[in-house]
């Protein structure tokens, strides 16, 4: 027996021990739904409670909290005091109650977003703790469970040796003795039940294993959870009311700091006409003394064109040569081929003479 897993006598309380005592009391290994039922309660307990938070947890809607803080982040970047157009003429004749009146538009509409986003962090926040109070249960139940399928498994293994040690022993001594067909069968009966209860105890100890297993899984589950209201909470308490300060801060300059802005505009325009203009009075002068400096036609064109004639040349000298050639090896070839031909006439006619 594992002792991990069966409980010794000296580990055992009385009470235990008397649990146990009554749980093997209670196995019948003549009965096939006692077999198969046994240790059932212990394993329908967490399952029954697991199922009552998967349920819970259906009910929820966690997975918009990412897509939330993104919105939130989106939004504040979005305030921007400086809400006046962009462009040189814009800047420098808008109208500064104009520009105020953008600027505090914006900040409220911003502000709104962010306390609906606030509400919605707070819900999922508490969601959250709810989720781990629930896992708290879970936790408890599945210890719980894990101590009863323990006290199982020692009343069926007690009883396992039982069987292997008394029980089959005594009725096979029986049959030794009386040779009774009856008794054969008892002695199969006996046997195979106590195979099939091996098994069930096998399932009992894998069912405790999986229980076991799901322990570090449950507080994982919750450290992850923990992480993420702490990254809630320090959003809402922290992040955002900084965000907001910022944006109040931002509001207030934005109301001193128009005839600057003007001024800042006019000068930056200004330097940036200076800039481009220099910009483009250089550029042309440059192209236009490279192209002064340029002949008509360039060296570059001169060669390539030169190297193209003698190599054209070169060409046509090698053509006309292959071609005498050929002409050459043709006269020989004709020559042959007219010789052949009067021979073979001569020969025609010699035959016919004779």
């Amino acid at each position: 027996m594992d002792s991990e897993i069966v409980l010794s006598e000296k580990e055992a309380t009385p009470k235990q021990e008397e649990e146990i005592a009554r749980i093997k009391g209670e196995i019948n290994l003549y009965d096939t739904n006692s077999i198969v039922s046994y240790g059932a309660n212990a394993q329908r307990k967490t399952s029954e409670f697991m199922d009552q938070i998967l349920s819970a947890i259906k009910n929820e809607d966690l997975s918009g909290t990412g897509e939330i803080l993104t919105n939130l982040m989106g939004e504040l970047q979005s305030f921007d005091a400086d809400t006046a157009p962009k462009g040189f003429l814009s800047k420098l004749f808008s109208s500064a109650n104009s520009r105020i009146a953008k600027v505090k538009a914006s900040y409220t509409e911003v502000d709104r977003n962010i306390s609906q986003v606030t509400e919605t962090l707070e819900q999922h926040r508490r969601q959250l703790m709810t989720s781990n109070s629930m896992l708290d249960k879970l936790y408890e139940k599945s210890l719980e469970s894990i101590e009863e399928l323990k006290l199982y498994i020692t009343a069926g293994e007690q009883k396992m040796l039982d069987v292997q040690q008394d029980m089959l022993p005594a009725l096979k001594e029986k049959l030794g003795e009386a040779n009774d067909p009856l008794l054969v069968q008892q002695v199969r009966d006996v046997s195979d039940a106590a195979d099939r209860f091996d098994k069930k105890i096998h399932d009992l100890k894998l069912t405790r294993t999986v229980y076991i297993q799901s322990l570090p899984q449950i507080r994982m589950q919750q450290a992850n959870n923990s992480i993420l209201i702490d990254k809630i909470h320090s959003s809402i308490v922290n992040a955002i009311p900084l965000w907001k300060a910022q944006m109040v801060l931002s509001l207030g300059l934005s109301h001193t700091s128009n005839a600057l802005k003007a001024q800042q505009s006019v000068t930056n325009a200004t330097n940036e006409l200076l800039r481009r203009n220099s910009e483009m009075l250089r550029e042309n002068t440059v192209e236009i003394a490279r192209e002064n400096e340029r002949s008509i036609v360039d060296i570059e064109t001169v060669r390539k064109a030169n190297e193209d004639i003698i190599n054209t040349i070169k060409e046509v000298v090698q053509i006309q040569a292959e071609g005498r050639s050929k002409r050459q090896s043709a006269e020989v070839e004709l020559k042959k081929l007219e010789t052949e031909l009067k021979e073979n006439i001569l020969k025609s006619i010699s035959n016919e003479s004779a």
